[in-house]
């Protein structure tokens, strides 16, 4: 889940030759794997100029948060926020960012353990149901999952804000947060990486998990974007369970490369995904395979500073929990939850950024500052 999803789509047209534009994008990036290969396919005319052009452009860190229309009226305070926490570490990590975006407005947040299976998400949207809260929150999981609970909810008069999925509002849930634009943006950017640096040559492998819905929406525009800017590009996927070990993850990533030895790129789109998978392709034979990582962790990060992989996608995930208690000050002061649902911008993040990328991962840098500046 990187989920997501942002903004409007960079692709664009090369305005000097693919070639010069390439070297200058590798050179000054510092792109894992930037050597003397890359160097000639860009000589033998196997770049994409529209994927080099829009590569430079995800090269910047935004510095913008994506909303930027003000709350016009007096926000209540006092609201207490049940908050659903899906049980992967990239959901873990949100509850702090929302707590300190809800303190501002002095506001609650209490963590409920979600899990990952039917039953314990289940379990967790009963105990919503039981603490009648001022409103409820969660990530990645599709409302479909909970949808009993939804509606006794909405019959209580308790607003849900759901995120990191692309169900649309409605039936109880009054905003979705880094949905459906997200997640074809991150595709888009994931696919724009890969064919950047490998051009016409790229063959990859999309390692993913339906599980989460959202992931299949993030795949889905991830072979759009490869088959509109490269027609002879090959790409193939993954399905994960989200209970899968680690394991078992890298024993099916090894098994798909070895059966397909032209693939050069593995795009991961959690981080969870790619521990111990450098080593794992080293020792297979397959060094040479590049790996894009979705969405940061220490893992990663480590991995990116020392050349082991070629970049992460950096994406507004922590930011986008200010966005929640935008959403939910809009829907309790009666005013459009719509600015609160478009989407943010990536930053394609290399070796030579890497130490710019800090827990807990904000994009936008003071983004919690600019979303207060709209409550105030």
């Amino acid at each position: 889940m990187s989920p997501a999803f942002r903004g409007k789509r960079v692709v664009g047209t090369a305005v000097v030759s693919a070639a010069l534009l390439s070297t200058m994008v590798l050179s000054t990036a510092g792109v894992s794997g930037a050597t003397s290969t890359t160097q000639s396919r860009v000589q033998s005319h196997t770049s994409i100029p529209a994927a080099v052009a829009a590569l430079k452009k995800l090269f910047v860190r935004p510095i913008h948060i994506p909303v930027n229309k003000k709350i016009t009226k007096p926000i209540p305070k006092g609201k207490t926020i049940d908050f659903v926490v899906c049980g992967v570490p990239q959901c873990a990590i949100l509850a702090s960012p929302l707590e300190a975006a809800a303190k501002y407005l002095h506001w609650k947040v209490v963590t409920i353990a979600g899990g990952l299976t039917p039953a314990t998400i289940d379990n967790a949207w009963n105990q919503v149901v039981h603490n009648k809260p001022s409103a409820a929150m969660g990530t990645g999981f599709p409302e479909i999952v909970f949808s009993s609970q939804l509606a006794q909810l909405k019959a209580d008069h308790i607003p849900v804000i759901n995120g990191f999925v692309t169900d649309k509002s409605g039936a109880g849930v009054v905003a979705v947060v880094n949905g459906q634009p997200s997640y074809t943006y991150a595709g888009t950017a994931l696919s724009v990486f890969v064919l950047g640096i490998d051009g016409t040559k790229s063959d990859s492998l999309f390692v993913g998990s339906t599980t989460f819905p959202a992931s299949t929406f993030e795949q889905n525009a991830y072979i759009a974007e490869n088959h509109k800017l490269c027609s002879k590009c090959q790409e193939t996927n993954l399905d994960e369970a989200a209970t899968a070990t680690q394991a078992q993850v890298i024993s099916d990533v090894i098994a798909k490369v070895n059966a397909n030895t032209k693939i050069n790129f593995v795009v991961c789109s959690q981080p969870t995904y790619a521990a111990g998978l450098p080593q794992a392709l080293k020792t297979a034979g397959h060094a040479s395979v590049k790996i894009l990582v979705n969405t940061p962790d220490p893992t990663t990060l480590g991995y990116l500073k020392s050349g082991k992989i070629a970049g992460i996608m950096d994406v507004p995930n922590t930011d986008a929990m200010a966005e929640f208690i935008d959403a939910l000050a809009r829907h309790e002061v009666g005013m459009s939850t719509t600015p609160s649902e478009g989407a943010g911008g990536d930053w394609a993040v290399v070796k030579k950024t890497a130490s710019q990328v800090t827990y807990p991962y904000f994009l936008v840098k003071g983004a919690l500052g600019q979303y207060e500046k709209l409550w105030k």
